[in-house]
């Protein structure tokens, strides 16, 4: 039944037709095939390898070598028709990475040149400052070309050839006004001509610059000591600066926690000083709306009062006098703390503010006094047997009554 129906269907002319339509399908594959292959040999021989060439030629042709692989490879059963279109349509894709690749390679040609060049002016002095100057600034604008059109998926050839031509016309002036057009131009011919030899010809122009930038070196010169000192100068007092301004952020954190105790101060003048240039934005906005906290010192920790004057220099950054404003807000920390554990806080506790310090002696006849009054006779009797010993050591030693101390009165008892 199916012999027959295959006899019956049977067309000797589609058949021959298809076989001969097949047969050119195979033949036009076979020189996609070989194309393709000739090209991957040419990347691998002349370009993989190779590391003058601009980075973005080498990730382009291997993407498009790798595409164009496995559309082959997905389409084993094309027409004639197909596999021409594509061989075409492949042939314009490499001509136009091609036409690419050369202007990048212009452009990479040219900063490695003129850096080279601009060395040897710079430890021949071939130029005066000016030109110099001006050199360096034509070598940063075709750098930062290369550099933008060297990260572009697919850089714009009309504004390669735009700028290529543009800043070769411009270069070739400034160059031959100023007579080092014809060693530039060498250099240019070898870098396109004969990269590998150019490579070659930079490594040992650059050791004999480092030979000759190192000779100088080791000779007096006035202007480069200037440099120095100027270059060292600016660092310094950059440096200097930068503290300054870290210390001020620290010592406003610092003074803002004076209702707090000494350890806060000191975490908050840690991390002001830390975080300095986002916390001048803040403090900014306080001084504009005059909420800017007081400033009692650098970080107020003590309120001792030294009377040598070593120890006034010592304790200067970190002595401060309490007046109302930080009683209030050591107050109301304290307040605060005491109802966070279900407690009370009594702020007569604390002693009056602004107590005079004073002498050993005194001090103890003023404690003793009162401790008597509050805690019976028998201690009383205590104390002013203390206080009669510490009175006699003052006598001894008179400048026992010269020595400070921070203690305060405490309170009378109501």
């Amino acid at each position: 039944m199916t012999d027959s129906l295959r006899s019956a269907t049977y067309n000797p002319e589609a058949e021959k037709a298809m076989a001969a339509e097949r047969e050119k399908a195979d033949k036009a594959r076979k020189e996609l095939q070989t194309w393709l292959d000739q090209y991957s040999k040419s990347y691998v021989d002349n370009f993989a390898s190779k590391t003058y060439w601009p980075k973005w030629t080498l990730t382009t042709m291997d993407k498009f070598i790798k595409d164009a692989q496995k559309w082959l490879s997905s389409n084993l059963q094309a027409s004639e028709q197909a596999y021409k279109s594509k061989l075409e349509e492949l042939k314009k894709q490499e001509q136009q990475i091609r036409d690419i690749n050369i202007h990048l390679f212009v452009t990479s040609c040219y900063v490695k040149v003129m850096k080279l060049m601009l060395q040897q002016f710079e430890t021949k002095k071939l130029l005066n400052a000016k030109d110099r100057a001006q050199y360096k600034e034509y070598l940063d604008e075709i750098e930062a070309f290369d550099t933008k059109v060297s990260k572009q998926t697919n850089p714009e050839l009309a504004e390669l050839k735009v700028f290529v031509n543009q800043f070769s016309d411009k270069l070739k002036n400034f160059s031959e006004k100023r007579g080092i057009s014809e060693q530039q131009s060498d250099l240019l011919r070898t870098a396109f001509a004969n990269p590998e030899k150019f490579e070659k010809d930079v490594g040992v122009l650059e050791q004999q610059a480092e030979a000759v930038k190192a000779e100088e070196e080791k000779k007096f010169s006035f202007q480069r000591f200037t440099k120095k000192v100027g270059s060292t100068a600016k660092s310094v007092i950059g440096g200097l600066f930068y503290l300054m301004f870290c210390l001020t952020i620290g010592m406003l954190a610092a003074n803002q926690a004076i209702g707090r105790e000494p350890a806060y101060r000191i975490l908050y003048f840690i991390y002001g000083a830390i975080f300095a240039p986002f916390l001048v934005f803040y403090y900014l906005y306080l001084w504009f709306n005059d909420k800017s906290p007081k400033i009692y010192t650098l970080l107020p920790l003590t309120q001792r009062v030294a009377e040598t004057t070593i120890g006034r220099v010592f304790l200067f950054p970190f002595a401060y006098k309490e007046d109302k404003t930080a009683r209030d807000l050591l107050v109301e920390f304290l307040t605060q703390s005491a109802e966070m554990v279900g407690k009370s806080f009594d702020p007569k506790s604390l002693g009056s503010i602004g107590q005079q310090v004073e002498t050993v002696a005194e001090n103890l006849k003023n404690l003793t006094s009162e401790t008597a009054s509050a805690a019976g006779e028998a201690a009383g009797k205590a104390a002013e047997d203390a206080a009669q010993a510490a009175a006699k050591a003052a006598e001894v030693l008179p400048s026992l009554n010269k020595l400070r101390v921070n203690a305060l009165k405490p309170n009378s008892p109501s």
